[in-house]
C-alpha cells in the first residue's frame, strides 16, 4: 500500500508542477485521489466542462466540484481535529510537568522550613552557651 502511495504522491507532486498536458497518473491514481483528496491539476476534460454551454456537463462539474470540496473540508476538519488532541496532550503533559514541579517545590518548603527551625534552635541554644561561659568567666 505505501508502494502505491508514493507513486500516487510522486505522479501528484509531478502534475502540480506541469502547465500543459503532460501528466503522468500511476496505476489506481484515481482510486487513490478519491480515498486521499480532490486533485490539484485541471485536465483538459475538465477545462472543456467548464468552458461548454451544456447544463448538464456543468451540472456534472458542479457536483464533482461540490464532492471534492466536501472532502477537502472533512480533511481539513480531520486536520484541525488531530492538531487539537496533539494541542490538549501537550497542554495536559505541561500541566503535569508543572504539577510535579509544585509538588516538589512544596516539598522542598517543608524540608527548608524544618531546616531554618532545628537551625534556629541550634543557635539558640549556642548563644546560650556562649552566654553562660561570657558570664561565668566574669565573675
Amino acid at each position: 500500500m505505501m508502494y502505491w502511495i508514493e507513486r500516487y504522491k510522486g505522479a501528484k507532486d509531478w502534475n502540480s508542477k506541469q502547465t500543459g498536458g503532460n501528466l503522468k497518473q500511476s496505476v489506481h491514481y484515481n482510486e487513490i485521489d478519491e480515498v486521499l483528496g480532490c486533485r490539484d491539476t485541471v485536465t483538459l476534460n475538465r477545462v472543456g466542462e467548464a468552458g461548454s454551454s451544456n447544463q448538464a456537463g456543468e451540472e456534472a462539474a458542479s457536483a464533482d466540484d461540490l464532492v471534492c470540496t466536501d472532502n477537502t473540508k472533512q480533511r481539513t476538519a480531520r486536520k484541525k481535529t488531530k492538531k487539537r488532541a496533539r494541542e490538549d496532550d501537550e497542554q495536559d503533559e505541561e500541566r503535569k510537568f508543572f504539577k510535579n514541579a509544585l509538588s516538589g517545590l512544596e516539598a522542598q518548603r517543608g524540608e527548608m522550613s524544618t531546616f531554618f527551625d532545628n537551625f534556629n534552635r541550634n543557635h539558640e541554644q549556642q548563644l546560650a552557651t556562649m552566654n553562660a561561659l561570657v558570664a561565668g568567666s566574669s565573675h
